[in-house]
């Protein structure tokens, strides 16, 4: 297996690897073949790339992508204990079913938290699944009781 991070050639494998993982957390059809849905990933990941405010690693096996993570990179303000001025944000840590209980998401969110030293952030923080809290608890993951977050409404499409 080969944990690699992601370049501007690997657009389309990054968006069809989110799409399977939006569909498989929100328990949804195929989402491949919502154009708009797809059109907007590929924008996002596109610009963000671009800015470098999100870093994506892909595992390949034998030359076939099986899973990827991204971490999403935001300016924070300075802390008396910490200077450092970003954040991360893991999302998309997801692994083809074919291939899970092999080590795959471990060796990509080591591999993540490894390798974001250049971004220079003061902390990873993700929203889980109950099937992959006890992975990132084993990472050192622990739960914030000073976080709340308020879901907003969607526009209408």
């Amino acid at each position: 297996m080969e944990i690699r991070i992601a370049g501007d050639d690997d657009l389309d494998a990054l968006v069809a690897l989110r799409l399977c993982f939006l569909a498989e957390v929100g328990d949804e059809p195929d989402l491949t073949a919502d154009a708009e849905l797809t059109r907007a990933t590929a924008a996002f990941f596109a610009t963000q790339m671009a800015a470098g405010t999100v870093r994506t690693w892909l595992a390949e096996i034998e030359g076939a992508l099986v899973g990827l993570v991204s971490v999403l990179v935001h300016a924070v303000p300075p802390m008396p204990e910490d200077p450092r001025t970003a954040s991360g944000f893991v999302v998309n840590v997801w692994v083809d079913p074919a291939h899970r209980r092999r080590g795959i998401a471990r060796a990509l969110m080591v591999r993540a938290a490894d390798d974001v030293d250049d971004l220079g952030l003061r902390r990873l923080a993700l929203a889980t699944t109950d099937a992959g809290r006890p992975l990132y608890e084993s990472l050192g993951y622990a739960p914030n009781p000073f976080e709340l977050a308020r879901p907003l409404a969607p526009p209408a499409r």
